[in-house]
């Protein structure tokens, strides 16, 4: 319990709670389920956000090889079995910035550049 008109706490730097957030249901992360793997670290990003948004729990691990020809990174995510097909439901749908973008540049209108061939 925080002393009443502290509210930073100035040895660790950081903003105190009135009250801690509820835990999260346990679940069991021995029966994982993979429901995506690439190499697009933004994607894999907006997956979580869309996840965490509609309270899918979920783990990534990224593995990381370097060879000659330069870095290799893939990212996997994993969500706990009962939650699999909300998961994959979540992936078909796209996320919730992609569909958007998708939204709004169906409306916009398109320029093709004119492209000339040379003369033969």
């Amino acid at each position: 319990m925080n002393r009443p008109g502290f509210t930073h706490c100035t040895d660790c730097d950081v903003e105190l709670v009135a009250e801690l957030p509820k835990p999260e249901p346990n679940f069991d992360w021995t029966e994982l389920s993979h429901v995506w793997t690439g190499k697009d670290q933004e994607r894999c990003v907006e997956l979580c956000k869309d996840f965490k948004a509609k309270g899918v729990p979920f783990k990534v691990e990224q593995s990381r090889h370097q060879s000659l020809k330069g870095v290799d990174e893939k990212y996997r995510i994993s969500v706990p079995s009962e939650y699999f097909q909300r998961a994959k439901r979540i992936i078909k749908n796209g996320s919730s910035v992609e569909s958007r973008w998708r939204c709004a540049s169906a409306h916009l209108p398109v320029e093709m550049p004119l492209i000339e061939r040379p003369q033969s």
